[in-house]
């Protein structure tokens, strides 16, 4: 086998083994059809509904300068849940809804992420339709300060949320920002021994719901002390 043979029949090899990768990749991306951003979890689970899937993805950080050189930071995270067990009117598998937040145009640290540790699916009501705890941190800030801190749990298509802030402690006196008296729904605006944050307020449908409100406040209690500097948790 001369020279030329012999590069020949390399490059053939070189062309199977890198052929298949090709296809998984490409069919990687067909998988969940019209997602955005990198996929940063799957969770798959089973209920009466079917077999789903929940996918978490997160956009890279789209940094934009002006002509002052100020530095722009914009994100956006996404959870879908994908029902494998129907498909739309294309065919594609059927995405049975969508959970969406973004930063954008942010000149200071930014934090944006699922916690993917903490994502619960429970049956908490026995009804056979699984509920998705969807944990996550949101804030744009230049200094020390409780960031926005949501729970989003959907129960089939109806949606749930609890919204508050993370819990820091700080040490000092107990204090005000607005100098006015203590209450626990301004606890972001306040320190009471050693701590800040931490406060939330959850929606009339979670708040109503006995089970639900019970597992929401204690999720909250494992979720509103991570710290998190874009490290997710």
């Amino acid at each position: 086998m001369n020279n030329i043979q012999i590069i020949f029949a390399f490059l053939i090899c070189s062309l199977l083994l890198i052929t298949p990768s090709f296809a998984q990749t490409k069919k990687q991306v067909q998988k969940y059809p019209n997602i955005q951003g990198k996929i940063i979890k799957e969770i798959p689970y089973q209920d009466k509904t079917g077999k789903n899937v929940i996918v978490i993805t997160k956009t890279d950080d789209l940094i934009k300068t002006n002509e002052y050189e100020d530095v722009f930071h914009n994100e956006e995270i996404f959870a879908y849940r994908f029902n494998l067990d129907q498909r739309n009117a294309q065919g594609q598998i059927k995405r049975e809804w969508q959970v969406y937040d973004y930063i954008h145009d942010c000149v200071f640290d930014s934090v944006l992420e699922f916690h993917t540790k903490h994502i619960q699916i429970t049956d908490l009501n026995h009804n056979g339709i699984k509920e998705v705890w969807l944990p996550y941190t949101l804030t744009c800030t230049s200094d020390v300060s409780p960031m926005t801190r949501n729970i989003i749990m959907y129960e089939g298509r109806q949606k749930y949320a609890l919204r508050g802030f993370s819990k820091i402690k700080l040490g000092g006196e107990d204090r005000c920002d607005d100098g006015k008296p203590y209450k626990e729904e301004y606890a972001h605006l306040c320190v009471k021994d050693g701590y800040i944050g931490g406060n939330y307020q959850m929606d009339k449908a979670l708040s109503e719901n006995p089970a639900f409100r019970a597992f929401a406040q204690s999720l909250w209690d494992k979720v509103k002390s991570i710290v998190t500097y874009g490290n997710d948790n």
